[in-house]
């Protein structure tokens, strides 16, 4: 199998408050476009425990508990830096304030991948229910005898929501059209542990 293919990185914000009984409750905003993808990488948190008994492993227990990932996009468009990290924008001037107080929001994320395997190519979408992006650090070159093309790097840290889905994966679709249809459906679906519409 080749992977040749990452697209379409989607975000929508997640407001989440707290509802009768002390219960934590979501809801989900509108699908928006993040960047152009350049790269992604996850990595899941989900050590191995075991429990020795008469000199043997007698259980052993493996379960997500977080994750952390690195987004590389071309360009982080205004818009989005503002969703993402909480920023206020001054609509009169278009201008970004960035607080201390700024917490970054969370969001859902999705994007659509790529294969190649047996000389098929097929697509699959994927949605991570709750990601909170890290205020990214930025390099800035001045130009020289060759130009460098700097990218954004945006490290996210990912969890589980309120119905413990930390993913939710497409079947590999022969078109692209078919696996964005279905990321763009999930990344507003309220509940993702259902077939939805």
């Amino acid at each position: 199998m080749a992977k040749i293919g990452l697209r379409d990185p989607y975000y929508a914000v997640v407001t989440v408050t707290t509802g009768t009984g002390g219960t934590e409750e979501e809801s989900i905003g509108t699908a928006k476009r993040l960047a152009k993808a350049v790269q992604l990488q996850t990595t899941v948190n989900a050590p191995t425990t075991k429990l020795y008994a008469d000199d043997g492993v007698a259980e052993s227990v493996n379960e997500f508990i977080d994750g952390s990932g690195t987004l590389t996009v071309d360009e982080l468009e205004d818009d989005a830096a503002v969703d993402l990290y909480s920023a206020t924008k001054i609509t009169t001037a278009n201008d970004i304030v960035n607080k201390a107080t700024d917490t970054s929001a969370y969001v859902r994320f999705g994007y659509v991948i790529r294969r190649i395997k047996g000389g098929v190519t097929a697509y699959r979408g994927i949605v991570l229910a709750r990601v909170q992006f890290v205020i990214p650090s930025e390099q800035w070159d001045t130009k020289g005898e060759q130009i460098v093309l700097n990218t954004a790097q945006l490290p996210f840290n990912f969890y589980r929501d309120i119905r413990e889905v930390w993913r939710r994966m497409s079947p590999w679709q022969n078109t692209y059209a078919a696996a964005q249809t279905w990321m763009l459906a999930k990344i507003v679906q309220a509940d993702l542990t259902v077939a939805g519409t």
